[in-house]
């Protein structure tokens, strides 16, 4: 076990002492320096990072890329306090204070690697791409990450999302509203989030009076959708009617008193709520 253990922290400093090439030796022209070793997913050197190093009024000190096993150097003016940042593609990018003391200060940056969210909205009963949709993320302390407009096609992104759990939000105009708990891991580059949304449902309210202006109780009223019937009931003692959970389209409206007299209207429902007062004056 012992034996095990040394070869292990002898690899270890191997791989430290590649990853720094220019470990402990002071540049040429006498300057200090910040050797960085860049780390990502569970701890493998990242390469092509690049990193800039700042000084305390935000200039531009230095700029290095680090090298396949994840080492680089920048040289500072001499001992202070300096801002590192460090960025990499599919990475979320991390700044650090560093105080160099010496001529040669070590760095060791670990950057976690970010992954997208995206997919298509659609329709669920026609399985259409819907456009204009509102897709709307949020973290788990109910804080807004981001909002996304879906495009022609229906799809939306969510890119550089950082490996945590999330709640997608979608509205339409049209449809009911829905949400998906999403998770997003180091290991999952892009997750997948497709939402169908189903027609917001509606209700229709209304009153059948004569011409008069009294209400009428007992009269039919019928529904019909396309010349097909929808829903029919009758009117109360108040005249009152009320059709509820309807899509959104056009109905024609029919209502006949009990002594034949009728009325008829075409409706488009497009609100969650319609209220109509009709007139019994044709016979």
């Amino acid at each position: 076990m012992t034996s095990g253990l040394l070869r292990a922290r002898r690899l270890w400093a191997g791989v430290v002492a590649r990853a720094l090439p220019y470990r402990r030796r002071p540049s040429a022209d006498g300057h200090s320096s910040i050797d960085g070793l860049v780390t990502g997913t569970h701890g493998a050197p990242l390469a092509d990072a690049v990193l800039t190093v700042v000084d305390g009024v935000g200039r531009e000190l230095a700029r290095s890329r680090s090298g396949r096993h994840g080492g680089c150097r920048l040289p500072v003016p001499g001992p202070g306090d300096y801002l590192v940042v460090a960025a990499a593609r599919g990475h979320q990018p991390r700044a650090l204070s560093v105080t160099v003391a010496e001529r040669c200060t070590e760095l060791s940056l670990c950057l976690t690697a970010s992954s997208s969210i995206a997919g298509v909205v659609e329709d669920d009963t026609l399985r259409m791409p819907l456009a204009d949709a509102q897709v709307v993320l949020t973290d788990v302390d109910g804080s807004v990450v981001g909002s996304r407009i879906t495009s022609v096609d229906g799809t939306y992104s969510f890119p550089g999302v950082p490996p945590a759990s999330y709640t997608l939000a979608v509205t339409h105009d049209r449809h009911t509203p829905a949400a998906r708990e999403v998770t997003v891991t180091a290991e999952c580059r892009t997750a997948a989030v497709d939402v169908a949304l189903a027609h917001r449902l509606l209700q229709l309210d209304g009153t059948v009076r004569d011409r008069h202006d009294a209400p009428v109780a007992g009269a039919r009223v019928t529904l019909t959708d396309r010349g097909r019937l929808a829903r029919e009931m009758y009117s109360d003692a108040a005249g009152r009617f009320h059709f509820q959970s309807l899509p959104i389209g056009q109905y024609r409206l029919t209502v006949v008193g009990l002594l034949g007299e009728w009325a008829e209207l075409e409706v488009t429902l497009h609100r969650d709520r319609h209220q109509l007062d009709l007139r019994l004056d044709q016979t």
